[in-house]
């Protein structure tokens, strides 16, 4: 099989991603330009976002210096407006990925969200809270949003990193007999308590 060899690398979404970090600092913190790489597919057409991410995972990383590969559906991309490759396209996937992902030692390293609540708040509020964003002409451009709008969308990542650090909730045992007896002595005065029961009742 011949090497493929339809496609280009180009600085146009990392640019665009540079920008959007100089606009929104603190919603994406320790993202790392240096660590993605960016290609465009040509030719190929995309049902809706015309981008996709993949996370640079053993063993390609030991060859690799990247921790994602971008790739661009470049027909797709052509079609799109500047508004919708900003707002719906690259904005969405710096979304995917989550604080930590570009920290070895993290356990998020190399990781891809999946849609959440908290994904989607917070490109709800960039796009200056406008339902059904992705297909909305009236979204905003996250490049052109004021203070209000980007104060609403750092407040919405202050409660994701406070959610993160909270303590983790346990998870939830059934009651039974055996869940509740932990040693001897409990169970002894369980026996004990069930037999003055049965006492009384008689």
């Amino acid at each position: 099989m011949a090497r493929f060899k339809d496609y280009e690398t180009t600085r146009e979404i990392a640019d665009i991603m540079e920008g959007i970090l100089d606009k929104h600092p603190r919603v994406f913190p320790g993202f790392d330009m240096n660590k993605i790489g960016f290609v465009h597919t040509l030719g190929k057409k995309a049902k809706k976002n015309p981008i996709k991410i993949r996370a640079v995972r053993y063993p390609y990383d030991v060859w690799m210096s990247q921790t994602y590969i971008v790739e661009v559906m470049d027909e797709s991309w052509k079609e799109m407006t500047d508004k919708k490759k900003r707002c719906l396209a690259v904005f969405h996937t710096m979304c995917a990925i989550p604080e930590g992902a570009f920290d070895e030692q993290s356990e998020n390293y190399a990781k891809i969200r999946k849609p959440d609540y908290e994904m989607y708040a917070e490109e709800f509020a960039v796009s200056g809270g406008v339902p059904n964003w992705m297909d909305n002409e009236d979204a905003r451009d996250p490049m052109e949003v004021g203070s209000a709008v980007i104060a609403s969308v750092e407040a919405v990542t202050a409660a994701k990193a406070a959610a993160a650090a909270a303590p983790k909730k346990t998870k939830r045992v059934a009651v039974t007999v055996d869940t509740l007896v932990s040693d001897s002595s409990t169970e002894e005065s369980v026996e004990k308590e069930s037999s003055e029961a049965e006492v009384e009742v008689s």
